[in-house]
């Protein structure tokens, strides 16, 4: 797992779950317009799974990927529908970190593909909310050489 990972859980869990959410249209929007400002277009798809996440077989296409530099992510939200099958809901932070780290494996074999996953975000207002998430993903962006 990344080592900004647990920090970057960390503070989302701070924000607590009162206030405005992300939605996933708009998650997904924020994530790919961060990506692009650093010059990779993510509108690929690549199909993930199955995963093993709670001993249920997990298979989902990402938001977004770039085959070319091996670059994705997945916005979860509550209750997404991509997840359906999972036996737990992985919009929760403690299950997206269980996604995250299935990922993680499955890319395993590929040691220069690299995917975030992001849960629902949540702040108090609109704004907080997508500038922190603006924020993450351009801090992993960096983490990438980006």
């Amino acid at each position: 797992m990344q080592r900004w990972l647990p920090l970057a859980f960390g503070s989302l869990a701070a924000c607590g779950t009162d206030g405005y959410v992300v939605p996933e249209a708009d998650g997904v929007a924020i994530a790919r317009q961060a990506f692009e400002a650093r010059g990779v277009t993510v509108s690929e798809t690549r199909a993930m799974g199955p995963l093993t996440i709670d001993a249920v077989g997990v298979s989902f296409v990402l938001d977004g990927w770039n085959a070319t530099r091996g670059l994705g992510f997945e916005y979860v939200a509550e209750a997404d529908p991509d997840f359906v099958e999972a036996a737990t809901d992985l919009g929760d932070v403690a299950e997206s970190e269980k996604l995250q780290t299935a990922v993680d494996a499955a890319l395993a074999t590929e040691p220069d593909s690299h995917v975030l996953v992001l849960h629902t975000w949540t702040h108090e207002t609109a704004e907080l909310a997508e500038d922190q998430l603006r924020r993450h993903v351009d801090g992993w962006l960096t983490e990438q050489g980006l």
